[in-house]
């Protein structure tokens, strides 16, 4: 199934853990994220489901930060990605990122990026 929150505040906490009671696996794309942090929906989510008796597997992605576009193969292989992590019991506090050319980053050094003066 898919869900598509509209309004992020005040979280709807209640029927989210009526909705996920019985599910498996939640796979959430994220267009933001909270340093630190996974993606701002990603967490909050997991803290609302937090206690459930039978507790869904939750596997976040960042996507399409930026602005860039989502696509299909995006949402395929974050997909399939989770379905592999949740039969292994595998649980991630790594922030994944799909669409971003993070290799090209290389070396980069933010000390030679601020130069004020």
């Amino acid at each position: 199934g898919l869900v598509s929150l509209k309004l992020f505040r005040p979280f709807p906490v209640s029927q989210l853990r009526e909705l996920f009671d019985e599910a498996k696996l939640v796979v959430v794309f994220d267009r933001d994220i909270g340093y630190g942090y996974e993606g701002v929906l990603s967490y909050e989510l997991k803290a609302a489901l937090y206690g459930l008796k039978q507790a869904p597997f939750i596997k976040g992605f960042i996507v399409g930060l930026g602005g860039r576009d989502v696509t299909d193969q995006h949402i395929t292989k974050g997909v399939t990605k989770a379905i592999k992590e949740s039969k292994k019991g595998f649980i991630s506090h790594e922030t994944d990122f799909i669409g971003l050319k993070l290799d090209d980053l290389g070396d980069y050094d933010e000390k030679d990026y601020f130069k004020g003066g």
